[in-house]
């Protein structure tokens, strides 16, 4: 058997001060010059007499003064045991799984549960023997094993510690059944079967990772396995009682597009997840844009939030140039400081861009054709001052027009389409394109129900019938139904003038339906009735004026009328403007905050066309300390694909892309363009509550050790869960033991006065 020891430098060092005594006792033996003299005589005699219990006592005594140094040697070495020549002594593979979730930033007193668990694995490290193995894996980065590796020294030992103290908590959420899956994978790595496997999870353990059930079931396959690999479990929990905290829980643009210098509605919701009410809570926004002037942003102020109760709270900016932009809310700090900022990212545009296809256009005449009030509605300058930018096309153009390069499409009395528009337009709309349809008289009833209503699968919401109402003569005329209006974003300011909209307003002709949309169900579920007219004397009786239906990601609204003044007084009025760009903000495909996504979502950006020959860079969050990111690219096409993965910090990323403008000059100046990106904490982190020893057990049904770190802290206990069984204490006592026997003895004997 060889003696095991956690710094064998220490032990043989000290083991080798144990011949400092002997030398001692050598020097003191060397030879002195004989004088003899008449009483010599006496002495020597009385000397030879007890020189063999005089040898017997000395070496006594040094055999006492070499074991207390070789005892000394053994407690400064640490002691751990006795391993056989052949090293077949139980290994022991350790491996801790730390959560450094955005939940484990908690305060807790002047630290945070994060750093408390940080530094007491950095401390059990230290008491690891020196031939076990050890592992160290992040819920935030399950994939990575950080210190796989036998720690043989002291100094092997300080390259792990090191790191370990060196952590910082994440922004990510916790994930445990797949940092189980690593751990588990490491575990099946040792087939000896002589090794004990030891696995420790720190964590605060927060209920709601185990009650909402999203992973539970993996989270219990894993401890399962674990279980069945006779891996010992020992969960050290972190977890306090949740103090003060609120949470930004979301934040959105209320409108679809961020059009520049167009005030842009942003909405903040923040949950209160304390125990109890918070009022006066103040909110900060900021905005960032790139610009050396940025939108300065009222501060907003919510006057309560009750326990587990959320709040919302808007503002409103103005951006004044397109490009990347960026809107940061920020919550008063409190005990988790991690979920108190909400980070949006916009695509400012110079305008929205919408087409037309005029079915009845007229050059000479521009005011008779159909498009013309649209137009005017949306554009009324010309020059996209109102953000809208109008195309304005025939149906018999429609060929050379690509639907994708626009928000939103009108049919305005179209006839009909071609069978390869009228796939490119589903597709459009399918994939989250606007379409709004205006009928008039030159509406093909059997092309609008065969091909575009497809026995309710298709883009018209309802099956239109023949046109009811004397448009020429103008002698008779409906309103719309007072009552009938719907509290809808399309309709809402029908009903701030309801009154005066039913009296005022007149439709001369309009489009029966001969289904009604109540009850006509595609794919997509019925279309709704937005409004009806007040027609009794024809059937259906109250016919649908608008109705709206999704369609895919995409939405189309039908007004059963015309979009001139043909059918209609309606143009002439000024809710006709706001109905125009109501409706056309409801059904415009939404671009203003794709970027904006939780943490640990990828970054992926398309540039094409002028753009592919663009340099291309990403700053993250940190970017003073980070630098530049490295970005991964694939070819698609002609377009060049950007992924950035490593998005685990919350914050604003920056895409910013270089691109040459003079192309006749052999240093072609650059010009910079900035694509915002959004990561946010994810809003679930906030939830605080703490799964105690039996909740645990009852979620993760296996066995386990299960040790409250806190209370322990408190309580003084020491955390010996890594330890192995130490001697040093016994041979140090040891020591002062043979210590008080030597100075006893040397008294005894004589030598010591």
């Amino acid at each position: 058997m060889l003696a095991a020891f956690m710094h064998p430098g220490l032990f043989w060092g000290g083991l080798g001060a144990a011949s400092v005594p002997v030398i001692i006792h050598l020097l003191n033996r060397r030879r002195f010059k004989v004088l003899e003299w008449a009483a010599m005589r006496f002495i020597r005699e009385s000397i030879r007499k007890n020189r063999r219990r005089l040898r017997l006592e000395e070496l006594l005594l040094l055999l006492l003064r070499c074991l207390a140094v070789f005892l000394l040697a053994v407690a400064v070495g640490r002691f751990v045991g006795c391993k056989s020549p052949g090293g077949t002594r139980a290994q022991t593979t350790h491996v801790f799984l730390l959560d450094d979730s955005a939940s484990m930033g908690q305060k807790i007193a002047d630290t945070t549960a994060f750093t408390k668990a940080a530094s007491d694995l950095a401390e059990m490290l230290k008491e690891i023997s020196s031939s076990d193995k050890v592992a160290v894996v992040l819920t935030s980065r399950p994939e990575r094993a950080k210190g796989v590796e036998q720690i043989g020294r002291l100094t092997d030992a300080e390259t792990l510690v090191q790191p370990v103290k060196s952590l910082t908590v994440s922004d990510t959420a916790g994930q445990l059944h797949l940092a189980l899956r690593t751990v588990s994978e490491f575990f099946g790595e040792e087939e000896t079967k002589r090794t004990k496997k030891r696995l420790y999870v720190l964590s605060d353990f927060r209920n709601v990772d185990y009650a909402s059930g999203g992973n539970l079931e993996a989270i219990r396959k894993q401890f399962k396995t674990l279980r069945d690999g006779e891996v010992a479990v020992t969960l050290m929990s972190y977890g306090t009682p949740p103090g003060l905290n609120l949470t930004a829980e979301a934040i959105e643009v209320l409108d679809k597009l961020a059009i520049a210098t167009v005030s842009v509605r942003v909405q903040l919701r923040v949950r209160n997840n304390g125990p109890e009410p918070v009022t006066d809570v103040a909110v900060r926004f900021s905005a960032r844009t790139g610009a050396d002037e940025e939108p300065e942003l009222p501060a907003k102020k919510i006057p309560t939030i009750d326990p587990g109760a959320s709040e919302l709270v808007q503002v409103s900016c103005v951006f004044p140039d397109e490009g990347g932009a960026a809107l940061v809310a920020e919550l008063p700090g409190d005990s988790l400081a991690g979920d108190n900022a909400a980070h949006l990212a916009l695509a400012v545009r110079s305008a929205r861009k919408v087409l037309i296809v005029d079915g009845e256009p007229d050059v000479a005449n521009p005011e008779q054709a159909e498009s013309f009030y649209l137009t005017y509605a949306l554009d009324p300058t010309a020059d996209c001052g109102y953000g809208n930018e109008v195309d304005v096309v025939s149906a018999d153009d429609l060929t050379e027009v690509s639907f994708e390069s626009y928000d939103a499409v009108i049919l305005a009395n179209v006839s009909d389409l071609l069978s390869g528009q009228v796939e490119a337009l589903d597709k459009y709309v399918r994939a989250g394109g606007g379409l709004a349809i205006f009928t008039g008289d030159r509406v093909d009833r059997d092309f609008y129900n065969d091909r575009l209503y497809q026995a309710g699968a298709g883009l018209c919401p309802v099956r239109i019938g023949l046109a009811a109402g004397d448009a020429k003569r103008r002698q008779s005329y409906v309103r719309l139904l007072r009552g009938s209006i719907q509290n809808e974003p399309v309709t809402r300011s029908f009903l701030i003038q309801q009154e005066a909209f039913t009296q005022l307003v007149r439709f001369y002709a309009y489009t029966l339906v001969e289904q009604t949309a109540d009850v006509a169900a595609g794919d997509f579920g019925p279309a709704r009735v937005l409004a009806r007219f007040d027609n009794a004397d024809t059937t259906p009786r109250h016919s649908p004026a608008i109705v709206a239906r999704t369609y895919g990601e995409g939405v189309v609204v039908m007004v059963l009328s015309s979009a001139d003044k043909e059918w209609t007084d309606w143009p002439k009025d000024f809710t006709f403007v706001t109905f125009v760009n109501d409706m056309l903000e409801y059904i415009s495909r939404p671009t203003a905050q794709k970027g904006t996504d939780l943490v640990g979502k990828e970054i992926v950006h398309s540039v094409g066309g002028r753009l592919a020959a663009a340099r291309v860079s990403l700053q993250p969050p940190a970017a003073a300390a980070e630098g530049p990111a490295e970005l991964e690219e694939r070819q698609d096409g002609a377009s060049r694909v950007f992924v950035y993965k490593d998005t685990r910090s919350a914050g604003i990323y920056q895409l910013k892309l270089e691109l040459p403008t003079r192309q006749d000059e052999a240093e072609p100046s650059r010009q910079l363009q900035t694509v915002m990106f959004a990561r946010n904490v994810d809003p679930m982190e906030g939830r605080l509550e703490v799964a105690g020893e039996a909740e645990l057990r009852g979620y993760l049904a296996v066995e386990f050790h299960y040790k409250n770190q806190l209370k322990a802290a408190k309580a003084g206990q020491e955390d010996t869960v890594t330890r192995q069984t130490e001697y040093w204490k016994a041979a140090l006592a040891l020591m002062l033991v043979v210590l008080a026997v030597e100075v006893f003895l040397g008294q005894r004997f004589g030598h010591y006065r």
